[in-house]
């Protein structure tokens, strides 16, 4: 089964590049943008290219999977010096607990960050390289927090957090995390049962400008 629109809406997006040279990486969002939305109208899933490389299209995917879940922990995250500077302690190491039986929001959330960014910058290595920077300083203020937590020393466990809060901002930031300015708007979202954000509750805008 082939999309109508599918191979007219990539072409029209690698046109606006303007360019027949290089592809940036901006370029390659938009194709994947297009290129899953009509694998999606299509009901056709993304296929794996036979030498190994990431498809624009599974980049997309991994961008709406992965990084809504990064993005499903903003008010969290952004709480945790609140809650440290109020010694709520108990909400704080709900946030970033490690404990395995009960692990907090932002550890259960782990993997979510390296799937993100091995997926969604899949061949880009500088992104990745920032975005895996990032994330090491997360969880490393995210153990931080925990030890202080559990010793209520309120003043580490603030400069933990407050450099937790500013990395995750830099993850954010690197990885063009931004709100789905569409995410409140009625209709459907997604145009088959297929499609990658079919049960997701709030998806990161898969095309940054």
């Amino acid at each position: 089964v082939r999309s109508a629109c599918s191979s007219g809406a990539v072409s029209r997006v690698v046109m606006m590049n303007g360019e027949s040279g290089a592809v940036d990486r901006r370029t390659v969002l938009q194709v994947g943008v297009a290129a899953a939305l009509a694998a999606a109208a299509a009901g056709v899933p993304s296929i794996a290219l036979a030498d190994g490389a990431v498809s624009p299209a599974t980049r997309v995917r991994a961008r709406g999977i992965y990084g809504s879940r990064v993005m499903d922990l903003t008010t969290v995250v952004e709480q945790l010096p609140e809650l440290v500077e109020a010694g709520e302690w108990t909400k704080a190491l709900n946030v970033v607990s490690s404990d395995k039986k009960k692990p907090g929001f932002l550890v259960l959330e782990k993997n979510a960050f390296q799937l993100f960014l091995s997926g969604a910058y899949a061949g880009f290595r500088t992104e990745q390289a920032e975005l895996t920077n990032a994330r090491n300083i997360i969880f490393e203020m995210a153990a931080q927090v925990e030890r202080a937590a559990k010793k209520e020393d309120k003043s580490t466990a603030k400069k933990a957090a407050d450099r937790l809060v500013a990395a995750f901002s830099e993850f954010k930031a690197v990885g063009e995390l931004v709100p789905n300015p569409f995410a409140n708007e009625p209709g459907q979202e997604w145009s088959s049962d297929f499609a990658f954000n079919r049960k997701m509750n709030q998806s990161p805008y898969a095309n940054p400008q």
